[in-house]
């Protein structure tokens, strides 16, 4: 069972807050919960359930992004409970001008609880985590 997601995005112009120049913070939180989704979507091919649904989010800002940066995210299952699934979400800024693939800086981290459903009914999705 794959418990882990990996993408990325690029900041556009049409990204930014208008006041200062950096992610509009809604469009990040956006990135983040698709990325979330995609690791439960993942995690329910293995189920009865055939969807999710964001139930709560927590997330902590910890440093600003530009335009022209690509931000890299990686979302992992870090809980299965009855009819819930735990992510655990972390984001990277890889500033544009950066030489140094090695050296991004963490931007933003986020924890996810979605909800299992089968059809409009919340189901229990009968997975166990692996050791």
């Amino acid at each position: 069972m794959k418990y882990k997601f990996e993408t990325n995005f690029l900041i556009f112009p049409k990204d930014l807050n208008p006041t200062n120049h950096i992610i509009f913070g809604g469009k990040f939180m956006a990135e983040l919960d698709i990325a979330a989704a995609s690791a439960v979507r993942q995690v329910l091919k293995h189920s009865i359930c055939d969807t999710a649904v964001t139930y709560k989010m927590d997330v902590t800002f910890l440093g600003p992004s530009y335009l022209g940066d690509t931000i890299h995210i990686t979302a992992e299952v870090i809980e299965l409970r009855v009819k819930a699934v735990g992510i655990k979400v972390l984001a990277y800024r890889e500033p544009k001008n950066q030489k140094n693939e090695d050296n991004f800086n963490l931007v933003a981290t986020a924890n996810f609880v979605f909800v299992t459903k089968l059809g409009e009914e919340y189901t229990p999705h009968g997975l166990v985590m692996e050791e």
